[in-house]
């Protein structure tokens, strides 16, 4: 698996923000949270 590119970077610098996910699956959240946290 290639490694995650963001487009919301700017020069080598990551934007800081925040992402709300929303699911009644716990175990979703936890992959959408281990993929975000990942990819830095």
């Amino acid at each position: 698996m290639s490694e995650f590119k963001s487009g919301f970077f700017t020069g080598n610098a990551a934007c800081n923000g925040r992402v709300l996910v929303v699911d009644d699956e716990p175990d979703i959240r936890k992959v959408v949270r281990m993929s975000l946290q990942k990819a830095g």
